[in-house]
């Protein structure tokens, strides 16, 4: 199941980047999309990758808690890392980053319930 999320996500990231950085229909496109992607895809991964082992419920939920705060942390420092860097792109490169959060973290919980119900059977 990691390894199907993983390319399932990597293909999502670079569909995603492809489209922001070469089809023309995000203009102009966000300065630190690549960097954005990047971020966000190993973001994602790793949390995935510590949750997804857990059987027990008791200890999922509580790793899964931590999960999130860490990487709301993380998100935050590189929303301002994305603003001292780039003041002028830092609205769209900041939007571009939570949507990417929004949907990665999407995918994210989809594959775990679909790893939980395969667990119940």
């Amino acid at each position: 199941m990691a390894l199907r999320f993983t390319l399932i996500l990597l293909g999502v990231a670079l569909v995603i980047q492809w489209v922001t950085a070469h089809s023309g229909l995000i203009a102009p496109p966000p300065s630190a999309s690549l960097a954005v992607v990047v971020f966000m895809y190993g973001l994602t991964v790793l949390v995935f990758r510590i949750v997804s082992g857990i059987s027990d419920r008791q200890r999922f939920t509580q790793v899964y808690l931590i999960t999130v705060v860490i990487k709301i942390l993380a998100t935050c420092g590189m929303v301002v890392t994305l603003i001292l860097l780039d003041k002028s792109n830092a609205r769209a490169n900041v939007v571009f980053l939570l949507i990417l959060y929004a949907l990665f973290t999407a995918i994210e919980v989809g594959f775990l319930v679909l790893a939980a119900r395969a667990n119940r059977s």
